[in-house]
């Protein structure tokens, strides 16, 4: 099986590396990047032409490399998936729409994010899922800023300042990012379940994997 990853941030590559290597599947990964979306939707608000023309790109180029899933891996432009799906044969898939998936069940979420950009088109999507769903979010874009200067202890720190700050009043927390994903390990989240995006992106994608290939 072959998945073309599409990046906004480099810290995303890592960890949906290591979630794929986790799950001991032969899957052959492809990686595209754009660095510059980002701060491109910060100045623009909204998915203008000029994001979603780069977004129409990698699907070409995903196409060319036979891919048989493509998958966003920044939660900022999952909305473009609706928009750039029918433009190619290759299934998009949301950074989020695995693990929204399993979380729809809760009734208290926690969400937790770095980048303000992240929680709008999250919650809009899980709201989607589960209409009574109560959403408690919390935004420290300075833990990104600490990545981003290669402070990874104090983004690690403000993550699990964040995941305290909710820790008993949810049900569910999900590190929504996928650069904060190697924290769940060790944030102070009690019994209350900790839900990463790689992780759960891969067991969706193995998932409909087995399906296609069950029904094959």
């Amino acid at each position: 099986m072959k998945v073309v990853c599409v990046h906004a941030l480099k810290s995303s590559l890592q960890p949906i590396e290591d979630a794929f290597q986790a799950a001991s599947e032969e899957t052959e990964l492809h990686h595209l990047m754009d660095t510059t979306l980002l701060s491109l939707l910060k100045k623009e608000q909204t998915l203008s032409s000029t994001i979603l023309y780069r977004f129409v790109e990698f699907c070409r180029r995903a196409e060319e490399e036979e891919a048989d899933v493509i998958l966003l891996t920044c939660s900022a432009f999952n909305e473009a998936r609706d928009l750039i799906q029918p433009l190619t044969t290759v299934p998009v898939l949301r950074s989020d729409e695995g693990v929204m998936t399993q979380v729809a069940r809760y009734q208290r979420v926690g969400l937790i994010a770095t980048v303000n950009e992240t929680p709008p088109p999250l919650e809009r999507y899980l709201t989607s899922l589960a209409p009574d769903v109560d959403i408690r979010t919390k935004v420290d874009t300075e833990a990104m800023a600490c990545l981003a200067r290669g402070d990874k202890a104090g983004h690690d720190e403000r993550i699990q300042q964040m995941v305290q700050q909710v820790q008993g009043e949810v049900d569910v927390i999900v590190l929504s990012q996928y650069s904060m994903a190697h924290t769940a390990g060790t944030v102070p989240a009690g019994n209350t379940p900790v839900l990463t995006a790689p992780e759960a992106s891969v067991q969706h994608i193995l998932g409909r994997k087995e399906a296609v290939t069950r029904w094959s």
